[in-house]
């Protein structure tokens, strides 16, 4: 049963003023409870988490336990993020609040609305011709906006300025008050563009490796449902597949690499985060301790408050979860 963390206790550590140079502590991925002062979900790792983790260890040393869920007796003092629906978490209905344009925050988003100004301090201090609160907003809008809306399925738009890779590398180059040359900048530029480029490539080269198990897949498919034995990139091979079996599926379960079987919706079309069907309203945003009342499924862990995936423990149960939503 997921934990509800109502209230964060900030580490004493946190508290002083004794901070280390801006560029940040040590990052320990940790597996005992005894040793982690952070607490962030398991399985695949997403942006807004990552960012979480580096803001936080911008004040602090972060040994960070990633769980499938949260244990029922921590220390006050451990900070949860992005599970547990405590005050760092976003997948509850109320989803911890609205920006005032109306975004709604991830874990990004709320780690740095509780620290961002501190972490500003300690980078500026004692500058009082300096608007904390504006280099706040700049970095909120510039970079963690974008973040935050794709983690809760929202549509990026004009109304959202976010950061995007052209923008990144264009601010390695110095600034007017830089001491470094292009040159160093540029090869500082290089090594993260060279990361990031071999990881599209590879990426690449496994997705269409992919195709032809999908297409085998499709085919095995029943009752408008695709089950995959395992996880591979599946999305958009079934968009652009031919098989006539391809056009009508609206669900496909897989197994979670957190705990037991997704039940995703399909995308209406590559890129879009509209879907075919979405699990009935009254599921959203319910977890283990409801969902399973609400759908008579007795394993049923989740239902995203956006309506487009939800899990079970058995695959049986995940079967049975599509069946219900074809039909609702």
């Amino acid at each position: 049963m997921n934990i509800k963390i109502e209230k964060i206790y900030i580490p004493k550590f946190i508290k002083t003023n004794s901070f280390m140079h801006h560029g940040g502590y040590m990052l320990n991925i940790v597996k005992d409870l005894k040793e982690a002062n952070c607490i962030t979900h398991s399985g695949k790792f997403h942006a807004d988490e990552i960012m979480a983790t580096v803001i936080l260890n911008k004040i602090m040393p972060v040994n960070l336990l990633r769980v499938s869920e949260v244990p029922k007796t921590i220390s006050p003092d451990v900070i949860v993020f992005d599970i547990g629906g405590g005050k760092f978490d976003h997948h509850q209905k109320n989803k911890n609040g609205y920006r005032k344009n109306g975004l709604p925050y991830a874990s990004a988003g709320l780690i740095w609305k509780e620290f961002g100004i501190r972490i500003i301090k300690k980078i500026a201090p004692n500058n009082q011709e300096l608007n904390y609160q504006a280099i706040f907003q700049n970095i909120d809008q510039k970079l963690i906006q974008g973040i935050d809306a794709i983690d809760n399925g929202v549509p990026i738009s004009i109304n959202f300025s976010c950061m995007h890779i052209s923008k990144i590398i264009s601010d390695f180059n110095p600034s007017w008050e830089d001491t470094t040359t292009v040159e160093e900048q540029f090869k500082k530029a290089f090594k993260m563009c060279k990361e990031i480029f071999d990881n599209c490539i590879k990426r690449a080269i496994s997705k269409e490796k992919s195709r032809i198990l999908v297409e085998n897949f499709i085919e095995k498919s029943s009752n408008r449902i695709l089950i995959l034995d395992y996880f591979l990139p599946w999305n958009d091979h079934l968009l652009d597949s031919k098989n006539p079996k391809a056009q009508n599926i609206l669900y496909c379960i897989f197994p979670s690499d957190r705990e037991g079987y997704i039940v995703q919706s399909i995308c209406a079309s590559n890129n879009s985060l509209d879907v075919r069907k979405r699990f009935p309203k009254d599921w959203w945003g319910l977890n283990r301790k409801d969902l399973p009342y609400r759908t008579n499924i007795k394993t049923a862990l989740f239902c995203h408050p956006k309506g487009f995936i939800a899990g079970t423990q058995t695959l049986d149960d995940a079967i049975k979860m599509a069946h219900l939503a074809i039909n609702a």
